[in-house]
């Protein structure tokens, strides 16, 4: 029952840090500027969902405008695909991407009412790693002086803007799991893609219509 509870904790801080992946107006990146991205996103993020009780569908609607305007759901689309991407035709590239923002869409947004009001984000410092900067924070509530570390991962998408291309909890990478996920499905499927796309359909016919 812990577990079960510590689970669905980090589920909701990162659905608040998926739906605040942010960018700004195209500049070259430093860690000063990955610092405002991430301050930016998490008070977007807050505005709209913090302490909210919000129907299903609309939470849903929120997260998804979220992410439309601030992802940059081609290139993360690519990232967790990693190496299986270059085998995938145009077509399956194209409809992995809308299958992938519809999957955070439907397994996050329901669970957005469950943003506690109050909710802070300090962000704290940013460092250079990889082709980006890894800036820490820490998130907390009136009733969780000390908080939870969070960290938030920033580069620059091929059209020259800031992006939030991962978000660790407790050292939990967001992105990173879902890679690792459908990496295990793509080679047990022979690396065929088709073998990622059927189950994610499924699974995103289960969680739209759980009665069904």
């Amino acid at each position: 029952m812990l577990r079960q509870k510590r689970l669905r904790r980090l589920t909701v801080i990162g659905a608040v840090a998926i739906a605040a992946m942010a960018a700004r107006p195209a500049a070259a990146l430093d860690a000063e500027g990955a610092r405002t991205v991430v301050g930016g996103a998490a008070r977007d993020a807050i505005d709209a969902f913090a302490g909210r009780k919000l129907a299903t569908g609309e939470a849903e609607a929120r997260f998804k405008g979220l992410l439309d305007k601030y992802l940059d759901v081609p290139t993360e689309s690519q990232r967790v695909l990693g190496r299986f991407w270059a085998s995938a035709t145009p077509a399956q590239q194209r409809e992995f991407a809308g299958l992938f923002e519809n999957f955070m869409v439907v397994a996050y947004g329901g669970m957005i009412d469950g943003v506690p009001a109050g909710l802070s984000i300090d962000v704290g410092r940013a460092e250079a790693k990889d082709d980006g900067f890894l800036v820490h924070s820490l998130i907390g509530t009136g009733h969780q002086p000390d908080g939870t570390e969070v960290d938030w991962m920033v580069a620059t998408a091929p059209g020259g803007r800031p992006v939030i291309t991962d978000i660790m909890v407790d050292g939990i990478g967001l992105m990173r799991t879902r890679k690792e996920e459908f990496g295990s499905i793509l080679r047990a499927a022979g690396g065929r893609i088709e073998g990622l796309l059927q189950p994610i359909r499924s699974k995103l016919h289960a969680l739209s219509d759980p009665a069904g």
